[in-house]
């Protein structure tokens, strides 16, 4: 399933995907967390890890394996337009910590809520860049 913004273009029928867009869904049946730890990067520091059970199609097992890229709190927002989740992320190929966003949405099929957002850059970049037009 696809995460699109309101805002985005309509081509073909479909969204166009936009670079800082973001989707999470609930894990699938053959899915499930099997190890929590730490990988020492170059720098000598420890980055918190994941390890991921996968059981694909064909029944073959594979554990993926995810580095922590952030953090995001629970927001105590009374407008229902706020995200329900904002914090801190670094995303490979993003060059500084950048803001992400998240809300629960229901599909216009019926299924199940997830969470929909964005990475967009940190606030004072936002600000310095429209101070500069």
């Amino acid at each position: 399933m696809n995460l699109f913004r309101k805002e985005d273009q309509m081509e073909n029928g479909k969204y166009e995907q936009k670079v800082g867009d973001c989707a999470f869904f609930s894990p699938k049946d053959k899915t499930s967390l099997s190890g929590e730890g730490y990988i020492v990067n170059a720098q000598g520091s420890k980055q918190n890890a994941l390890i991921q059970k996968v059981t694909t199609n064909s029944n073959k097992v594979v554990r993926r394996v995810f580095l922590e890229v952030g953090a995001v709190f629970e927001n105590e927002n009374e407008n229902p337009k706020a995200p329900k989740f904002t914090g801190k992320v670094e995303v490979a190929g993003m060059d500084v910590a950048n803001k992400m966003s998240l809300w629960f949405q229901q599909p216009k099929n019926g299924g199940d809520k997830f969470l929909s957002g964005k990475i967009d850059e940190p606030m004072q970049q936002q600000q310095s860049a429209v101070s500069s037009m």
